[in-house]
């Protein structure tokens, strides 16, 4: 416990011995030992952090929803990074509109990956790939903003996390279902670009603001997701983000950096899955979508730019027919 403890201090976390913890401990040792002395190993060495920046995509049962996020992405990202998407599909129907998505989008970097085992084929994706940096991000999510992605890799990720899901805008949690109250930034200036930062642990009672471990738009360093993942168990990104979370102390203490304007958002409209009671508006089944999809329709994503979060989280789709 004493060695351990020393090795954690300079993060600002300790482990109580009390009963309650003990067999909190006896899980967790190894991965804080194991992360505490990569931290210590390479905590300084800031060149070796910037190697490139790996993009990984969840989705199910969501062609049109997939199409969205995929189409503003490239459009509104400088700099952007191939993409690689898990996915999965519940019949043949789901995975022909899988099939028309590939067809449509083949001249963007993105590489497809049918899931057949959700946790290995993560886990063997991250750890072949020799970027530095990761991001993931859901099928429902949607880009409302232009940003250089590039951006991230000012800032040492063993300090600091960058989000593209929250701004100076963010002031309601969707998941919740109300408002919260947003940090009292500190402004950040990095080659004539301004950005927020504020400290995770500071903001408790907001939920999205005291949230490091999202699936959803937060850069990572590579390596210390790797180590995470080994030491957690989960079979879909909703147990994947849920489990990711009892490891969430580690992270508390960084600095988050984001823009003024919220760049990336869920427009929860759906469930795809039933692990998770997760909040959604419902305006759009997904069986809806896949038939306009299926008939030539996409959504509109470009009548969602630069609406604050709330709104465009709460949107009800336009469609076109491209």
């Amino acid at each position: 416990m004493v060695s351990i403890n020393k090795i954690l201090k300079p993060f600002k976390i300790q482990i109580n011995r009390t009963a309650s913890l003990l067999n909190e401990q006896r899980y967790n040792a190894n991965l804080i030992e194991r992360l505490s002395n990569f931290y210590f190993n390479f905590y300084n060495e800031s060149e070796s952090l910037n190697n490139g920046i790996l993009g990984i995509v969840f989705s199910k049962n969501r062609a049109m929803q997939l199409h969205a996020l995929l189409s503003s992405y490239f459009y509104y990202t400088k700099s952007f990074v191939p993409l690689n998407v898990i996915y999965t599909y519940s019949n043949e129907k789901y995975r022909q509109g899988y099939l028309i998505l590939k067809n449509e989008l083949k001249q963007f970097p993105v590489t497809f990956i049918e899931e057949s085992d959700f946790a290995g084929q993560l886990k063997d994706l991250i750890k072949e790939n020799e970027h530095s940096r990761l991001f993931f991000m859901t099928d429902d999510g949607v880009f409302l903003d232009h940003y250089d992605l590039l951006d991230c890799l000012q800032f040492n990720p063993f300090k600091n996390i960058f989000s593209l899901r929250l701004g100076a805008d963010f002031d309601f949690c969707y998941s919740h279902n109300r408002s919260q109250t947003i940090p009292s930034f500190s402004c950040l200036e990095v080659d004539e670009k301004r950005f927020n930062t504020w400290k995770w642990s500071d903001m408790r009672e907001s939920p999205d603001w005291s949230y490091p471990l999202s699936v959803d738009a937060t850069v990572f360093l590579k390596r210390e997701i790797e180590i995470l993942l080994e030491h957690i168990s989960f079979k879909s990104p909703n147990s994947l983000e849920s489990q990711m979370q009892l490891y969430r102390q580690l992270f508390m203490n960084r600095t988050g950096i984001c823009y003024s304007k919220t760049k990336y958002v869920n427009v929860p409209c759906n469930l795809v899955q039933s692990e998770y009671a997760n909040n959604s508006t419902g305006t759009f089944s997904a069986d809806e979508l896949l038939d306009r999809f299926m008939k030539g329709q996409r959504i509109d994503w470009r009548k969602l730019d630069k609406l604050k979060p709330r709104n465009a989280q709460a949107a009800r789709y336009s469609f076109t027919n491209e």
